[in-house]
């Protein structure tokens, strides 16, 4: 009489157990987060105390976690709206800054003279505060959504730049002559070789990047203001500040963190997705 093998059962992720009937991918991801959740807690339960204690009775310095989050509800409609007008000044810099990298990068790869012409000047933008050169875009390209567009794109070129520029020179050496020796042209070179394998490299730096393009819309909006349209997140932070309004002040700056871990979460879940069939990075984080 024939038998039936029972299912296997699931393997319970490394550091604790899961459930019964639960999903295992699931309890990894559960064990994988619960140190950063663990932090934020505390972080937050810290920030009530002092604000409880150290603080009690100056909201003006130190408004409680609860406040903060009360103030950022009532004031939904103006944080949505600042924060629409952000993400579109930062998509498009990130956009921009990506385009640019990525060219120069290919540039800078297919060509030592090339390379030592560019890379300098990428270096000395990158150690420039941008602040200091604000003024000048200001003055090419005014008082608008153009001059925080290009401010964003300016503070994430680099890491793009460096990063895919470190991926095209760093292909392996022998299958590089071994496509030569089989007189593939430079195109397909780059399109089959060069690039996949520096598809890790590239991502590293989109990570890097989607964070700092959203800081540099944020200063950006900071020293042009409104633009013309209505104020991004860096503007209401001003203007928060100027009439001390301390929670709003919080609630502003906590939604621009949470629009940036979210721009820098997808960017990265993304990368994520397209690495996780065949790069050894993707597959660690899928065994852990």
């Amino acid at each position: 009489m024939a038998t039936t093998a029972n299912p296997a059962p699931a393997t319970p992720a490394r550091g604790g157990r899961i459930p019964r009937g639960a999903n295992p991918s699931l309890g990894r991801r559960i064990v994988r987060f619960w140190p950063a959740g663990l932090a934020v807690l505390l972080f937050v339960g810290l920030w009530a105390v002092l604000a409880d204690t150290v603080f009690a009775g100056k909201s003006y310095l130190l408004p409680g976690p609860l406040l903060v989050v009360q103030t950022g509800w009532e004031i939904r409609d103006s944080v949505l709206l600042s924060a629409r007008t952000t993400l579109v000044s930062a998509l498009i810099g990130y956009a921009v800054s990506i385009v640019g990298g990525m060219l120069f990068a290919m540039i800078m790869a297919e060509s030592k003279a090339m390379e030592r012409s560019l890379y300098p000047w990428a270096v000395i933008l990158q150690v420039t505060p941008i602040i200091a050169i604000a003024p000048i875009i200001i003055i090419w390209f005014g008082f608008n959504s153009t001059s925080i567009v290009i401010i964003s794109a300016a503070i994430a070129f680099f890491p793009i730049l460096n990063n895919t520029h470190l991926g095209l020179v760093s292909t392996d050496r022998n299958q590089v002559e071994l496509f030569r020796l089989q007189h593939v042209g430079w195109l397909a070179t780059f399109w089959h070789l060069r690039l996949p394998a520096a598809i890790p490299s590239i991502i590293a730096g989109l990570r890097v990047s989607a964070g700092l393009a959203v800081t540099g819309t944020i200063l950006g909006e900071f020293v042009i203001g409104t633009a013309g349209s209505y104020g991004g997140l860096g503007v209401r932070i001003i203007m928060a500040e100027a009439v001390l309004n301390t929670p709003q002040l919080y609630a502003y700056v906590l939604a621009t963190t949470l629009l940036g871990l979210t721009f820098f979460a997808i960017v990265s879940y993304l990368g994520y997705r397209l690495l996780r069939d065949w790069h050894e990075s993707a597959r660690k984080e899928v065994a852990d």
